[in-house]
């Protein structure tokens, strides 16, 4: 049974599915809009997104990578604010 969002072709006698819209559409949406799998999800879950906004999503994606990971970025100075990337270093 087709999925309640596929259109009858009369021409062909398919249903299409319409083109997928972007998550996050609005005026700044750019490029083709595409299912991304992303690299800090581990569902394999695919979103629809344009190239503007998965772009935007991959810098999220690397930001959250360096937040969760157990060796301190480049960026982290615990001089700074005295504190420590991970609870064993006190």
């Amino acid at each position: 049974m087709p999925h309640s969002s596929a259109h009858f072709n009369a021409h062909n006698g398919d249903f299409e599915e319409p083109p997928p819209r972007c998550l996050q559409e609005g005026p700044d949406c750019e490029g083709e809009v595409e299912y991304h799998l992303n690299p800090d999800r581990d569902d394999f879950k695919t979103f629809p997104r344009c190239a503007y906004h998965q772009g935007k999503r991959l810098e999220q994606a690397e930001k959250n990578r360096e937040y969760l990971s157990d060796v301190p970025p480049s960026w982290f100075d615990p001089e700074a604010a005295g504190e420590r990337w991970s609870e064993d270093e006190y």
